[in-house]
């Protein structure tokens, strides 16, 4: 579990890793969004600014293959990695109690660097704006991603 733009893919494959006995070569063949499924994506996949983005884009197909129903994410083999955003209030009550949970946080202002960064780069979240603008929607929680430390 981890807050968007606090280290999520170094912290995915350390933890691959670490679960995998070190195998570099399986990772190395296995994308990582294969081999750690975000729970909450297809929720960014329906947004009107993803559909607009998505539409044209040559890698699509892929794109959509890589992004596996919740279904699939649950009912794969143990042992399951699995990737979530999501505040702890919005998980399942007894995840603790059931898995075992890598939570990693940042200090807020380098994790809302990171993500203006991220948000300048990708269309589909179509911000345009300087970072003063990008603050002042972060820190109210107008942005794209809310908060999770209300």
């Amino acid at each position: 579990m981890i807050y968007t733009f606090s280290g999520t893919t170094w912290t995915q494959e350390l933890v691959w890793l670490i679960g995998n006995n070190l195998d570099y070569e399986t990772a190395a063949k296995a994308p990582l969004a294969i081999r750690f499924p975000f729970i909450e994506y297809r929720m960014f996949l329906y947004s009107p600014n993803t559909k607009k983005w998505i539409k044209d884009w040559v890698h699509k197909d892929t794109f959509m293959n890589r992004t596996p129903n919740i279904d699939k994410i649950f009912n794969a083999p143990s042992p399951r990695f699995i990737k979530s955003h999501l505040p702890f209030s919005l998980l399942p009550p007894t995840l603790l109690d059931t898995a075992k949970v890598v939570y990693v946080a940042r200090d807020p202002r380098d994790a809302a660097v990171s993500y203006y960064h991220h948000c300048r780069m990708m269309q589909m979240y179509g911000f345009k704006g300087d970072f003063k603008a990008f603050w002042n929607l972060f820190i109210t929680n107008r942005g794209k991603v809310q908060l999770h430390w209300d």
